[in-house]
């Protein structure tokens, strides 16, 4: 699979120098919205999904095995925390209605007392997907807090691990979901309309992607990349800003100002 560099607050800009990922690897370290590092996502992104065999709370068995094939995405949950009541209405709104036969959404509850509450929690939440109870030993393994988001593909390696509630994290989520199904258009165009229609989150992802394919092109994706981190009110956007400037003068010159 081609290489792309990362673009991390924590890295700055793509030098030559800097670590390379593949492309479903751009947004793996980017854990708490707006594409900000996320330590505890590292260890994870790119390694096998941990077996595991859990029920359902209607009693039907889910195992790592049965998902191979589809895109999966586990969301770590319990009762008593309310940022999971939160990702997991906006991870429903955003991906579990589409109904999407090439994806598996499972909410994984752990760190639970009382499964009888939280079976009734779950069956009156009215999501879309189910819910595997006694996760503990999946939660330890992934490091999994309250809330984790955890993506991988149908070969069942994990492409994102996200802890924390952000109000971006489920289009994020969405977002990769595309890209792992070969749904998301990754050219300047598709950048450029993201932007027109006010898609931080989406113009964000896809020139994340291209940014480091093509050096030609690469000033005016920087550009476009400050365009999305404003529209998001990112507050290392200036940061970024003055980066890009020392790194392309000319072209910033010839184009004008960026604000």
């Amino acid at each position: 699979m081609k290489q792309i560099l990362v673009l991390l607050f924590a890295g700055l800009l793509p030098l030559a120098a800097a670590a390379q990922h593949t492309p479903v690897e751009t947004m793996l370290l980017t854990g708490h919205g707006f594409y900000m590092p996320d330590p505890g996502s590292e260890p994870f992104v790119g390694k096998q999904l941990p077996d595991f065999r859990l029920e359902t709370f209607d009693g039907h068995t889910v195992s790592s095995a049965s998902l191979r094939g589809k895109v999966v995405v586990l969301d770590f949950w319990a009762t008593w925390c309310g940022w999971c009541k939160r990702l997991t209405a906006d991870l429903d709104r955003e991906v579990g209605r589409r109904n999407d036969p090439r994806t598996v959404i499972l909410g994984v509850n752990c760190r639970e007392t009382d499964s009888e509450a939280a079976a009734a929690y779950w069956r009156t939440s009215g999501w879309s997907f189910d819910a595997v109870w006694q996760g503990d030993e999946l939660g330890r393994q992934l490091k999994a807090c309250h809330p984790t988001l955890v993506v991988a593909d149908a070969r069942g390696v994990i492409r994102w691990h996200s802890n924390g509630w952000s109000a971006t994290k489920a289009r994020e989520a969405a977002l990769l979901v595309d890209y792992l199904h070969g749904d998301l258009t990754l050219t300047p165009q598709e950048v450029r309309r993201a932007l027109d229609a006010g898609d931080g989150v989406k113009a964000l992802f896809v020139v994340d992607l291209l940014i480091g394919e093509d050096p030609q092109a690469e000033a005016s994706l920087c550009r476009m990349r400050i365009e999305a981190l404003r529209q998001l009110r990112h507050p290392e956007t200036e940061r970024y800003v003055e980066q890009v400037r020392k790194r392309y003068p000319a072209a910033f010159r010839e184009s004008g100002p960026t604000n």
